[in-house]
């Protein structure tokens, strides 16, 4: 009766044992499986802070480009005007005006309002 008792409790305390490492291998996997999420999610939030940061950066080059759209568009005017009223142009000025009209349509996608004002600076005799 004795070694059964012996067998018994051995065994007991053996069981106990193995699921104590069962219960052991299962919290460490889980805590491993728990932390591999929280980077993936954390990568996640960074992919998204960053994917938001260049969408705003992208409207902030699109309204600048506006904006630098309507101020060429509005000098190109000014010069023009001025230049027609004055009858002739200096070919350097002429020059910096074409090239001023060339990055406002071909650049920055100006429509063709300014073409005709700058056929008749063209037009202009060179001053001397």
């Amino acid at each position: 009766m004795e070694n059964v008792l012996a067998y018994l409790l051995t065994g007991g305390c053996g069981a106990a044992g193995v699921k104590l490492i069962e219960t052991l291998v299962v919290w460490f996997l889980n805590r491993r499986a728990k932390k591999c999420d929280d980077e993936a999610e954390a990568e996640e939030q960074k992919r998204q802070e960053k994917e938001a940061e260049y969408e705003e950066m992208v409207d902030t080059v699109k309204n600048l480009k506006e904006a630098d759209k309507l101020i060429m568009l509005d000098r190109i005017k000014y010069l023009c005007r001025s230049y027609l009223d004055h009858g002739e142009i200096e070919f350097s000025d002429l020059d910096d005006l074409i090239a001023m009209h060339s990055c406002y349509h071909d650049l920055l996608g100006g429509n063709g309002n300014l073409d005709t004002l700058m056929e008749l600076v063209k037009e202009l005799p060179i001053k001397k």
